[in-house]
C-alpha cells in the first residue's frame, strides 16, 4: 500500500475542493476499509503559494488536529521538500521521536531543524 500521498496546490484548499472536506475524509477511509486496509496513507495537503498562511486549526485548512495521519504545509521550501524526499521518500523522524504510525506536525518541524547545520544555534526564550 502507498505510506504517502502528497495533494499540491497554489490555492487555499476550500477553494480547490467541492465536497465538505470530512466528507472526502469519511469516503476515503470507507473505500481503504472495503478494499480490506485498516487505514489510509498519511495524507500531506501542501499549498505552495508563498504568501499563504495556514494551520491545523485554520477553517481553510482541510486538516484539524482530530485527524491523525494529516499534515498540512504552507509554502514552497527546498528544505522542507527534502526533510519529506529523504532516503526513499519515507520521513526519517528516528532523530527526533519514536513515532509508532505517522508524523505529527511538531515532528515533522523538529525533523526539519535537526540538522548538523543548526546544532550551534542558540534559542533565547
Amino acid at each position: 500500500m502507498v505510506k504517502r500521498i502528497f495533494v499540491f496546490s497554489s490555492m487555499e484548499f476550500e477553494v480547490a475542493a467541492k465536497n465538505v472536506w470530512e466528507t472526502d475524509y469519511r469516503a476515503a477511509w470507507k473505500s481503504y476499509r472495503n478494499r480490506g486496509y485498516k487505514t489510509v496513507p498519511e495524507i500531506v495537503f501542501w499549498n505552495l503559494k508563498a504568501n499563504s498562511i495556514a494551520s491545523p486549526v485554520v477553517y481553510s485548512s482541510p486538516v484539524d488536529d482530530k485527524h491523525k495521519g494529516l499534515s498540512l504545509m504552507t509554502g514552497f521550501s527546498k528544505s522542507m521538500l527534502c526533510v519529506f524526499f529523504k532516503g526513499d521518500g519515507v520521513l526519517k523522524l528516528e532523530d527526533v521521536k519514536k513515532l509508532a504510525l505517522v508524523p505529527e506536525p511538531e515532528d515533522v518541524m523538529k525533523s526539519a531543524i535537526s540538522g548538523e547545520e543548526y546544532q550551534n544555534l542558540i534559542v533565547f526564550d
